[in-house]
């Protein structure tokens, strides 16, 4: 099988759309850079996209799916990160990205990191 470059490689560990969005929301109150992202979070469960869309978090990134999800990977997906990097992590976080800035991409770019204080989401 030939790999899909912006395909989910493992399992998608879907996270309900309202926590999805009050961890954005939350992060977005230290950084601006983040304000785009809860705002997509938000404009999903204002229209009532979470029964069209999947998501999940990865640090700093929103990783939508379409619905229904396929039982086996890989998921096709959408990535959507800050514009610039975030300068230093959430309050309830010790580690930061690094990461350069990025738009939307398909999720073959860098693998996620994980939050060391969290074990990641």
């Amino acid at each position: 099988m030939r790999s899909n470059s912006r395909a989910w490689p493992g399992r998608f560990h879907e996270v309900p759309w309202r926590e999805i969005t009050t961890r954005f929301d939350a992060m977005a109150a230290d950084h601006a850079e983040l304000r785009p992202l809860a705002d997509i979070a938000g404009s999903v469960l204002a229209c009532g996209g979470e029964r069209q869309l999947a998501g999940l978090t990865s640090m700093h990134d929103l990783v939508v799916a379409a619905r229904p999800l396929p039982e086996h990977p890989p998921v096709p997906v959408v990535v959507v990160r800050s514009r610039r990097p975030v300068t230093s992590a959430p309050a309830a976080c010790s580690s930061s990205t690094g990461r350069s800035p990025a738009t939307t991409t398909g999720s073959s770019g860098p693998a996620p990191r994980r939050c060391r204080c969290s074990g990641g989401s």
